[in-house]
């Protein structure tokens, strides 16, 4: 490896990290140190590196919008993120984003080496293949195609330029599917981890033998035939749908010219995956899991919208580490595999690994939020309410102040008060402004204050709607109810 880049603001976190890869079982031949993304990207703009580690939580520059830049450069580096417990979500936000891995603090020596050694044997492989490329004279190299497949808008004169460099001759197949390791076939180029999977670059005269020979067994997607640079990205996204509906039926090899169409296949309800989210931490969750099971079931079919379904489960995915952070430390490696269901080969698989790990996580979640301590921290909830419905409240500062996740405080404090938390608030801070009106001579505007309202107006409207008079008219009304002396 010729050069690693850490990027980390507490220093000795990363002398721990530069001491670790100095010993770690792979040569590196410069070690370059940032102390944020600023820093980084000013290296990163003036030379390449091959590898950088970086902290999320930096000052100047954090290292999500660091790894956001790196589109930016020609030879963007492969990328770690060191994120501590808490920033768990925005290691996710950052695979998404195409890093490569993750640290979690306090980092592992074993794991600093794992990885290393892995990203060491990608560079050297794609040193080889650069070299082959160059020998053989192809038309188009590996660097050029994945350009071309990841970037939707490229300009017109890059489009020129690389026609004049990469004469293609004859036709070509991209085939999609989950292949792992790396396959040598004559003919055939391979792009590893794109969306999640290997991507093939096939002479169209070799597909079949290609089909056969190295990827039996896979569920594969084929686009259509193509000759030419400036239909190589349609020819990719036609490939993925391929893909996806192959994932999604298990069938061995489905080509993009031969899909049936979508029009008929019902569309997956816009709230699903916010949904399941939110009952994800409840004794509903099975609900929502036979759902999405079921939904699976009808896209097999054809019956659901294959691409719908893909980005409700990417959704889901992505928002559940959000939302129930605090009880996932224990199984975040298995997380991590099934943030990305095209790295399966099929829904089948998929789904297995999926229930495997929602019913681990749920007794999980059980245990540490258990029918007993759910009430115990609604009571408390409540008694902070009543305690505090004069300041200015929200269900964040409420669940914060007892320690609940935010998601499950909602649906925890309606299923044990019977209302949710806004109807709640307002009912106590109603009924103390009547007691006040009954009782007191004091102003309006100083009651609305003293349950909670800062502005009159809010409070009269809001008076008004939930008693049908207006607060004058209320303590007039009980006024005349009073006995006389």
């Amino acid at each position: 490896m010729k050069s690693l880049m850490i990027v980390e603001d507490e220093k000795m976190i990363r002398q721990g990290i530069v001491t670790m890869a100095k010993r770690a079982p792979v040569t590196i031949d410069e070690i370059i140190e940032c102390r944020n993304g600023e820093e980084a990207l000013e290296v990163l703009r003036s030379r390449p590196v091959e590898v950088m580690f970086t902290d999320i939580r930096m000052p100047k520059m954090d290292g999500i919008t660091l790894i956001r830049q790196l589109g930016s450069l020609e030879e963007p580096p492969k990328t770690i993120v060191v994120s501590g417990y808490d920033d768990f979500s925005y290691a996710v936000e950052a695979l998404r984003s195409g890093v490569q891995d993750y640290l979690l603090k306090p980092v592992e020596r074993e794991k600093v080496y794992e990885i290393l050694k892995k990203l060491d044997d990608e560079l050297q492989r794609e040193q080889q293949e650069k070299q082959q490329e160059k020998q053989s004279g192809r038309s188009i190299s590996r660097q050029q195609l994945r350009y071309l497949i990841v970037n939707r808008n490229i300009p017109e004169r890059e489009l020129e330029e690389l026609e004049g460099q990469s004469a293609m001759q004859g036709h070509f197949r991209i085939c999609c599917c989950c292949m792992e390791h790396p396959l040598e076939a004559e003919g055939v180029m391979q792009l590893c981890e794109i969306g999640d999977q290997s991507v093939f670059f096939v002479r169209e005269e070799l597909l079949q033998e290609f089909l056969e020979t190295q990827l039996g067994g896979c569920c594969v997607g084929v686009s259509g035939s193509f000759g030419g640079i400036r239909e190589i990205r349609a020819a990719y996204e036609a490939a993925l749908s391929a893909r996806i509906h192959a994932f999604m039926t298990g069938q061995a090899v489905v080509c993009a010219d031969r899909m049936p169409g979508v029009s008929a296949a019902e569309a997956v309800p816009e709230q699903f995956a916010e949904q399941f989210v939110l009952l994800f931490g409840t004794d509903k969750a099975d609900n929502a899991m036979k759902q999405l099971e079921h939904y699976y079931f009808l896209a097999r079919h054809g019956n659901i919208n294959e691409a719908e379904l893909m980005r409700a489960t990417a959704m889901i995915l992505e928002q559940i580490p959000v939302s129930y952070k605090n009880v996932l430390e224990a199984n975040q490696a298995e997380y991590m595999r099934l943030r990305a269901p095209l790295a399966y080969n099929d829904a089948e698989s998929f789904l297995k690994e999926f229930r495997v790990w929602f019913l681990r996580t749920k007794e999980m979640i059980d245990a540490e939020f258990g029918d007993y301590r759910n009430k115990e921290k609604i009571n408390m909830a409540v008694a902070y309410i009543r305690e505090n419905f004069d300041k200015e409240l929200n269900m964040a500062v409420v669940s914060n102040h007892i320690s609940m996740n935010y998601s499950l405080f909602s649906l925890s404090f309606k299923q044990y008060t019977g209302m949710n938390f806004v109807n709640y608030l307002k009912m106590i801070r109603i009924n103390e402004a009547k007691r006040l009106l009954e009782e007191t001579d004091e102003k309006v505007i100083e009651i609305s204050q003293k349950v909670g309202y800062e502005n009159e107006k809010h409070f009269m409207k809001t008076f008004k709607n939930v008693c049908g008079v207006s607060p004058s008219e209320y303590r007039k009304n009980m006024q005349m109810r009073k006995p006389p002396r």
